[in-house]
Formats: C-alpha cells, structure tokens, sequence
C-alpha cells in the first residue's frame, strides 16, 4: 500500500506488542467486523511504524500508523513487556485486556507442555497488569474513559461487578510475577503475541 493509504493520527502504542496485540480487536473498516490479520512485518515509515492488515471477515486491506514510544529498538522489539509505564493503553480498553487474561489463561490450560504453560501464564499476568493500570487510587470501578468501544461499555452496564478491582487483585496474585522486559530464548519467526496461531 502507499504511504497516502496511512491515516494522518497515528495509533499511539507503548510498543510493538501492544501494536500486534491491537490487531486482534481492531474492527474493519469496511464491514465493521473484528479482528484484524496481520499481512506483513512492523515497518519503518517516514513517520511512523506501519502495519499492513487485512479483515479476516471480507479480507479488506488496509495500513495502520503506530506511534510507538519509546522508540523501539531491535532488542526490545522482541520485548514480552507490553507497557514498561504506569500510564494505561490508549489502544486496547480494560474489557479487552481482560479477555485476552482469559484467553491466554485458557490456553495455558490446555498446553501440555510445562514449560510453555508457564510462558503463557506469564503473558495473561502482563495483559492483566494492563488492566489494572485503568483503575483510579482506590476505586473499585473503572472509569468510563477506560472503555474505549461500545461493545465494552456495553458489557460494563449489563454487569460491573465483573470490573470490581478487588476480584482482578485476587486473581493477579495467584499469578507468576511480570516475565523480564527481554526474553530469553524465543521460537525463530514466532512472537508471544501470536501464541494463538
């Protein structure tokens, strides 16, 4: 795609795992449908760094723009730590976050494997660490900026006792702690952010 195809705001993102992570609840806009594919590597642009993706719904192509700060740099673009800063995500709201806890806590269940069971029990801990940066001083409820799409706000007025900080703490310290900002050894061609592929 051409760089004209890029929007002019770009995505603010924390890193490039926050930015692969984005994809996956990102809505197409042709169709309206989620998630988005990823149909490339994270590039370099002139200002930015672009991703081309695709809706796997009606495969619509399109070139997303993400600020990442800090600037990444080769080694901590392999990086398993999604946001080093205490500041929450601007791309991927609480609801989201908490899904993808239980979907990655989910799959750790079903590996067989220890050790791999292990790393993905890791990467749910960090994504519900995201989460809990959302919450005020010592308010047990998020607030409403920390829904960012009407699917998440909807789900917060049919139940808001499932956001209750108390029951996401609990649930945090029955978890390893947060793994190290660089990894150790990792699959060639393969990121934690894409375990479910």
């Amino acid at each position: 795609m051409a760089a004209d195809d890029i929007p002019n705001a770009a995505l603010p993102a924390h890193s490039v795992a926050e930015a692969y992570l984005y994809i996956q609840f990102a809505s197409c806009g042709k169709c309206g449908k989620s998630p988005l594919q990823a149909d490339g590597q994270l590039t370099r642009g002139k200002q930015f760094f672009e991703l081309a993706a695709r809706c796997q719904s009606c495969r619509d192509a399109t070139m997303l723009a993400f600020d990442i700060r800090p600037e990444p740099s080769r080694q901590s673009a392999q990086s398993k730590v999604i946001n080093a800063t205490s500041e929450p995500s601007q791309l991927i709201d609480i609801h989201c976050w908490l899904a993808m806890f239980q979907q990655i806590i989910s799959a750790s269940g079903r590996e067989q494997e220890a050790g791999a069971s292990r790393e993905l029990v890791e990467e749910a801990a960090a994504c519900l660490d995201e989460a809990l940066k959302f919450y005020r001083d010592d308010s047990e409820i998020p607030p409403p900026e920390a829904f960012f799409t009407e699917t998440g706000r909807a789900a917060f007025r049919k139940s808001p006792e499932r956001y209750i900080r108390a029951t996401w703490m609990r649930r945090r310290l029955q978890l390893p702690v947060a793994p190290p900002a660089l990894p150790t050894a990792a699959a060639a061609g393969k990121r934690w952010w894409q375990f479910w592929r």
